[in-house]
């Protein structure tokens, strides 16, 4: 979005589609719509770009304060907490139902008791879980006065999720229609739900696996748990949009590990726990489907953040894209350090100027630093002044891996 604006080209976008994490800065920017900025008085009016950047940096900021930590918001530190004290007193039982400890309960009834706790304290410490994530996913992507339903964004955000039990795409659908029929009009059927689902529901659903978060759809939609839009494809359809039905262009941007292997102790876990295997099963099956879909875009359409990409030419901006992409291989929730955020930014950032320059890779001609005063815009406007140093270590840096 930052690359558009600073190209002139935001206004001309008309519809933003996301799923899994992209849904939370697709549900920023619907909550930010125009005139959110506060101008000052007798000074021009906030226009739409200045409204989207002004969610971008509050964004940033939030992800930059929160950094999906454990304790970061109040209810987010009581789900956690309570989570450890069920599992601390589930141990306590256990141990007491053995027989050690300075309390012995009798062996049958320890027995009874053990085998009523174990499912009970499952139920628990899950239910848990499930708000601790939501509430991770709802504070990065919405400040705490966000409008519950964005029926003033200036363009169409569909936030696309899936039915766990049908297998149906659903597309939250915010803002204003696109002149054309967008993503809505997609030929594979789907439930669209327009302006009834309050926008924090909509996301903590789009990013959700089973067992993660439990949103379900409306009561008249049948009321099914909603798990990851990406299931339904990477574009909440099958395969990416056609632009040459209505005229109109793609631009994806692609924040996905694509198949990564894991570490030795995922590895030994697949190797003795069914679970595992199952939840690598999932992931195989998620991420090659967004490999297929996002085969069918043109490189010229696509801007990778995690994935390594075999460049055309070999140039420093090219190297350094190649280098932040290195550094936000293994990007996730774990990961929101000053570091993985800025490569991450500066890959989309500098990767989306690429494809609007549709320059070679050699950066702004005349640049002692390329794309250093783009850079330095985006440091401004994020209030990161680091973003600067860290595009220069890019460039300047050692090697990077070569893409497979």
């Amino acid at each position: 979005m930052a690359a558009l604006v600073r190209r002139g080209a935001w206004s001309a976008v008309d519809e933003v589609v996301s799923v899994s994490g992209g849904s939370i800065t697709n549900a920023a920017l619907a909550a930010a719509g125009t005139g959110s900025s506060d101008p000052s008085p007798g000074g021009p009016e906030a226009t739409d770009d200045d409204a989207s950047l002004e969610a971008l940096a509050a964004l940033h900021d939030r992800i930059r304060r929160d950094r999906a930590r454990p304790f970061a918001t109040a209810r987010r530190g009581a789900a956690v907490a309570s989570a450890v004290a069920a599992v601390a007193a589930a141990a306590a039982l256990f141990v007491a139902a053995a027989g050690y400890g300075p309390v012995a309960i009798p062996r049958a009834p320890g027995l009874a008791a053990l085998v009523a706790l174990v499912p009970v304290t499952a139920i628990l410490i899950r239910r848990l879980v499930q708000i601790a994530f939501a509430d991770a996913a709802t504070a990065l992507a919405l400040a705490p006065d966000a409008p519950r339903i964005p029926t003033g964004a200036p363009r169409h955000h569909v936030v696309c999720a899936t039915g766990l039990d049908s297998g149906h795409p659903y597309r939250f659908s915010y803002g204003a229609l696109p002149p054309a029929a967008g993503v809505l009009a997609a030929p594979r059927p789907a439930h669209v739900v327009r302006h009834t689902v309050a926008l924090a529901d909509a996301v903590v659903a789009s990013v959700s696996l089973p067992g993660l978060a439990h949103r379900r759809t409306p009561a008249g939609l049948g009321g099914e748990i909603l798990v990851d839009g990406g299931v339904s494809g990477v574009f909440g359809i099958a395969g990416p949009p056609d632009p040459h039905a209505d005229g109109h262009e793609v631009l994806a941007l692609d924040a996905a590990r694509h198949l990564r292997t894991g570490g030795r102790l995922s590895r030994a876990a697949r190797r003795v726990s069914l679970t595992a295997r199952l939840a690598r099963w999932l992931q195989v099956s998620l991420e090659t489907s967004y490999l297929d879909d996002l085969a069918e875009l043109p490189p010229e359409r696509l801007v990778r953040i995690c994935t390594p990409v075999v460049a055309v030419r070999d140039t420093p901006v090219e190297r350094a894209l190649a280098r932040a992409r290195a550094v936000t291989a293994g990007l996730g929730l774990r990961d929101l350090d000053d570091t993985h955020i800025r490569c991450a930014l500066l890959a989309a950032y500098v990767g989306t100027l690429l494809v609007l320059d549709a320059t070679d890779g050699g950066g702004s001609e005349g640049e002692a630093v390329p794309f250093g005063a783009d850079v330095a815009w985006l440091a401004a406007v994020l209030g990161d002044a680091g973003l600067t140093g860290t595009w220069r270590d890019l460039l300047g840096g050692p090697p990077p891996p070569p893409a497979s």
